[in-house]
């Protein structure tokens, strides 16, 4: 399982290897997570604040590296299109997939709350 850690500023989407091994995982059907402090609501303009995921604009400490996925990369136009798609895409991208999985549990949270009140209002009567 790949497991991704979000920095708060989405930076770890601008790293030439980072969206070079989330493109391999994917492609390898190799199940991905995303785990970050923020919340949903945080989310929710996270395409506008970092734009699209190029690959050829993504930074790594030695510049020969971004090089190196370029030239392993086929079409550099597909390829940006299905990373963008694997991290953004609606219902399918890892971040909406992560908001999604956010609502479930704090609506888990709220039942088990409602739950825990219903039971001590009934002793109090």
């Amino acid at each position: 399982r790949q497991v991704v850690v979000v920095d708060d500023n989405l930076e770890v989407f601008t790293r030439a290897w980072v969206v070079s091994e989330l493109s391999i995982a994917h492609r390898l059907q190799i199940p991905q997570a995303v785990k970050m402090r923020n919340s949903a609501s945080f989310l929710a303009g996270s395409r506008k604040r970092i734009g699209e995921v190029k690959v050829e604009n993504c930074k790594a400490s030695r510049p020969e590296d971004v090089w190196h996925i370029l030239s392993k990369t086929d079409n550099i136009q597909e390829f940006n299109r299905s990373l963008n798609t694997l991290i953004f895409g609606p219902r399918i991208g890892l971040l909406d997939r992560y908001r999604s999985e956010l609502s479930l549990v704090n609506s888990v949270k709220v039942s088990l709350a409602i739950g825990a009140l219903s039971v001590a209002l009934e002793s109090a009567l």
